[in-house]
């Protein structure tokens, strides 16, 4: 079995939870304690990608954001978003200026092409470039590999994504199996939402298909059905979490100075006016899962 790199996604992906109203230093803090956990590859910034935050909530600017990450660019790989519709390629030359190490392009089958442009300037730039194909099952497995194989030179990574939640494994299967059987064992990555509860089930059959890179948050925080839960995926691989982490909630409070998990009832929709460094926090997800 090759290396598996988790990719830790809390601080990107999980953002969608609290309208993405987190501010620099708790970006900060949260960043140091992952690194301090153990997390070496560490996705950051708006829950849309560079450049989301001139046109959707945000606490942050993206400046601002790289510049207070920037000392902890040589403590791990941090990675960021990036939609071409989005943001601009004067966003991620930004952020690589502050030391952001992987740029993840994200895009639909159909608008590949239309990426082709922002991947290219990216590795100009010298960034690990990982292509994020967003609704993977728009395509059949078959046509999913005729577009990865017009690509498999350009990126270092290309991830099937199951936005919705909702592919099984044997489906997910059939198009790392189309993909290698077109383009050879290239390197592959899963990012797959939990709508239905079984990312955790999906990573595990995908790495025995030779996937090396798996997104994972903590407690499966993220957008819409959630995202697939690091705890979880080391306890089904058998591996040793490598710090007790009961539960990624009570990390997340300890972070942004929220009370206890013990202390919050929320109500699916209330405002409950907790401070996250300055700003109210709407729970869309009550992700308190022990």
């Amino acid at each position: 079995m090759k290396n598996i790199k988790l990719l830790e996604c809390t601080l990107r992906d999980g953002t969608y939870v609290v309208d993405f109203m987190i501010d620099t230093e708790t970006f900060f803090s949260f960043t140091q304690q992952l690194i301090a956990t153990g997390f070496r590859d560490i996705e950051v910034g708006h829950g849309l990608g560079l450049g989301a935050y001139r046109t959707h909530s945000a606490g942050f600017t993206d400046e601002e954001l790289y510049k207070r990450l920037a000392p902890l660019a040589s403590q791990a790989r941090l990675y960021s978003f990036f939609i071409p519709y989005v943001g601009r390629p004067d966003d991620f030359r930004l952020a690589r200026e502050y030391g952001l190490y992987g740029l993840r392009i994200g895009t639909e089958p159909v608008y590949l092409q239309d990426s082709l442009p922002a991947i290219e300037q990216a590795k100009a730039l010298g960034y690990f470039v990982t292509l994020n194909l967003m609704k993977s099952y728009s395509v059949t497995p078959d046509g999913l590999a005729q577009l990865v194989a017009g690509v498999k030179d350009l990126v270092d990574v290309v991830y099937l994504v199951d936005s919705a939640g909702h592919l099984l494994p044997d489906e997910l299967r059939a198009y790392v199996r189309a993909i290698q059987d077109r383009v050879g064992m290239i390197p592959l990555g899963y990012h797959g939402h939990n709508n239905l509860g079984l990312a955790v089930a999906s990573a595990l059959e995908l790495i025995k298909e030779g996937v090396e890179y798996i997104d994972t948050t903590l407690t499966g925080i993220g957008r819409s059905g959630g995202q697939h839960p690091h705890g979880n995926h080391d306890c089904g691989a058998g591996q040793e979490v490598r710090r007790p982490i009961l539960s990624g909630c009570l990390f997340i409070a300890n972070v942004t100075h929220c009370p206890p998990v013990s202390r919050l009832r929320p109500v699916q929709g209330q405002e409950l006016g907790l401070p996250q460094r300055g700003h109210p926090v709407r729970l869309r997800r009550i992700p308190f899962v022990l």
